[in-house]
């Protein structure tokens, strides 16, 4: 559940060495299902950000979304860069390169921005037309990282 963006700090921080094992472990996993002929479907930047984004884009529109179950929010409302921000993209691109270099890709992405929360900053109509910006955005990553190669 932490990975999902529903809560922060409960039991953790998790240790270097497990966040490595199972680096180690995708890679075996994602090896497998290709030669096994299956695309892999990889995580994409959904928006989660650390306290710490707050000091590194002081200026960017970073917000808690809502509280989640019965914890208390010291351990929920996670920080959320909204979609619209251009340091979602700044970091979304970043993402992408990093996962590419780690796993290489299949193009198949997934990312669940409010899993079982609200956001209370995000319209509607914002993510929808974040969501049309972010498609035309990866498409000329793409083309770029392409023709760089």
């Amino acid at each position: 559940w932490p990975r999902m963006g529903n809560r922060r700090r409960w039991a953790g921080p998790l240790p270097d060495a497990w966040i490595e094992r199972q680096h180690e472990l995708q890679k075996l996993i994602v090896r497998r299902a290709r030669a096994l002929g299956m695309k892999t479907v990889l995580p994409a930047f959904a928006g989660h950000v650390p306290e710490a984004a707050k000091r590194i884009w002081p200026d960017a529109d970073i917000f808690p979304s809502s509280s989640w179950g019965a914890f208390e929010n010291q351990f929920t409302e996670v920080n959320m860069v909204q979609p619209d921000s251009p340091v979602f993209t700044e970091i979304g691109s970043a993402f992408i390169k990093e996962l590419i270099a780690q796993y290489g890709t299949d193009h198949l992405y997934n990312a669940d921005t409010f899993n079982e929360v609200i956001c209370h900053h995000a319209h509607l109509f914002i993510l929808n037309d974040s969501r049309s910006r972010q498609s035309i955005q990866t498409k000329h990553f793409y083309r770029k990282l392409l023709l760089q190669q």
